[in-house]
């Protein structure tokens, strides 16, 4: 039985996002307190715009976990690599230099492993069909 499948980590990812998008749309002061930062309006104004694009990449997420294996599909795993792993290295990077706290290593690793995942299941089919 094969555990990793494209339904259950766009569940999971529409599940991250949506979260995400509700903590940051309408509970900004808990990320900055996750990520040991100091907030302030501006910030609060932005996060609640990335609130929106996670809240999109959500639907997209959740509407598109029943798809079958396509190029289309293949697409979705690239580009989830990349939101996922960047959001990674990025978090991985603010955390090395000092710019934010502990908890954000929590995200990044969820984002890394959430990268993993799509890359193993792009690599999978992309040999099983010639990608």
């Amino acid at each position: 039985m094969n555990l990793l499948s494209f339904k259950l980590i766009s569940i999971a990812t529409a599940a991250l996002m949506l979260m995400s998008a509700l903590m940051m749309g309408f509970a900004p002061k808990y990320v900055f307190l996750l990520f040991a930062l100091e907030g302030n309006d501006i910030i609060g104004l932005f996060m609640r715009s990335v609130a929106i694009l996670f809240f999109g990449l959500a639907v997209l997420s959740w509407t598109g976990r029943n798809a079958v294996h396509s190029q289309l599909r293949q697409t979705i795993c690239i580009g989830m690599m990349v939101i996922m792993g960047g959001l990674a290295v990025l978090g991985f990077g603010e955390f090395a230099r000092g710019f934010a706290g502990i908890g954000i290593l929590g995200a990044a690793i969820t984002e890394a492993l959430f990268a993993m995942g799509y890359i193993k299941i792009w690599q999978k089919n992309a040999a099983d069909q010639g990608f």
